[in-house]
């Protein structure tokens, strides 16, 4: 097993290259677009932690990852699939193993309809649904005691974004300002947290649908989450112990980022990331 996790993985990426000049074209709506083939992600800290990670595309999708202990010595690789209306994601480790980690089903639509953990290592699964009255309702199945119980509920706006999600057993709500299609205000409890962005608009082919949108926060089951996730570049200002370095090219096409960390715990503990984008 370990041998075809590698030729898969090799493959993959010869796949990758050998498609490259199928989507290089002249056409005048391209000749500004880039395609997203490959990150690059090290983190290392001043303690000798060292992790870095690999993530092929295609279509700005991923397909496939890597993760490494060392410079050159891998412990995991993943694989998305797609069977039907089923996404899946594979995991290979070194030792031989492989196990689907997850499976996303999805209606004729494009709608996510279920996410589910294969083997359920947190046991807990969700299925997604539509609403007559144009709510979505995340219903969570938990293997551990067999319940299922409604987990929360989601609203959708004029434009078909979900803005509103209730925490079903707090009983407690969060829900998006929107400026257009731009979410730049996000409330829980009272209290209004502002959502920053790099000026740099997301070029054309990065954009997500409304569906895409809505399917992020649904399988993040987290409706903050689509400040990062969704269609303008997030300006990352979370952490007060940590400091951000951001680089676009001339096409604003995220090009390089880079963090640095100090823990909260033991200020002598400090980490940095460093990220390189590549493209066609």
């Amino acid at each position: 097993m370990k041998k075809l996790a590698t030729y898969f993985v090799l493959g993959l990426g010869a796949c990758l290259i050998s498609c490259s000049s199928d989507e290089n074209n002249d056409s005048p709506e391209n000749q500004n677009l880039m395609t997203l083939k490959r990150i690059e992600k090290i983190t290392t800290s001043n303690q000798g932690f060292y992790v870095k990670r690999l993530v092929y595309y295609e279509n700005n999708r991923i397909v496939a990852d890597s993760s490494f202990e060392s410079p050159t010595q891998w412990f995991s690789r993943t694989v998305r699939t797609t069977e039907g209306n089923i996404k899946k994601v594979t995991e290979y480790t070194r030792d031989g193993h492989s196990r689907v980690l997850s499976s996303i089903g999805y209606d004729p639509q494009g709608r996510i309809i279920s996410r589910h953990a294969e083997p359920a290592t947190n046991l807990v699964n969700f299925t997604y649904v539509y609403n007559p009255d144009n709510t979505i309702t995340a219903v969570m199945y938990h293997g551990l005691n067999g319940q299922t119980s409604d987990y929360r509920k989601y609203y959708v706006n004029e434009r078909g974004m979900i803005y509103k999600e209730i925490l079903i057993p707090e009983n407690k709500e969060r829900f998006l300002t929107f400026e257009g299609d731009k979410p730049i205000l996000y409330t829980f409890q009272g209290v209004v947290y502002p959502i920053s962005y790099y000026p740099n608009p997301k070029p054309a082919n990065l954009l997500k649908t409304v569906t895409e949108l809505n399917n992020e926060i649904l399988a993040q089951v987290d409706l903050y989450s689509i400040r990062y996730l969704g269609n303008f570049y997030y300006l990352n200002n979370d952490n007060p112990n940590t400091t951000y370095e951001t680089t676009f090219n001339a096409l604003n096409y995220l090009t390089f980022e880079r963090s640095v960390s100090i823990s909260q715990n033991n200020p002598n503990y400090i980490s940095t990331t460093e990220t390189n984008y590549f493209y066609n």
